[in-house]
């Protein structure tokens, strides 16, 4: 399905030290997920400062997951729009 999976081995690795390694992380966000994190440890910014860079295809491309999963964490973590009709 996507044409990247050999990176995605090496992001479940990191999400398996990111679940691993908790206690030395200090408390973690209850609403981020271990592939949350540990896009937060891959790029070295919190995932709400990644979320809002770009559109949703963009922000999509950029951290390899699906546009609905982006919206779903935008929604989850307080970070979607709260516009009427959608048209800016």
């Amino acid at each position: 399905m996507n044409r990247r999976c050999g990176h995605f081995s090496s992001l479940k690795d990191k999400i398996l030290a990111v679940t691993n390694e908790q206690g030395s992380l200090g408390e973690p966000n209850p609403l981020k997920t271990p592939l949350m994190r540990a896009l937060e440890r891959e790029y070295n910014k919190p995932l709400e400062e990644l979320l809002v860079n770009g559109s949703l295809s963009v922000v999509s491309e950029k951290l390899r997951v699906d546009t609905s999963t982006v919206s779903k964490w935008k929604k989850k973590l307080g970070l979607e729009r709260k516009e009427g009709n959608g048209n800016s």
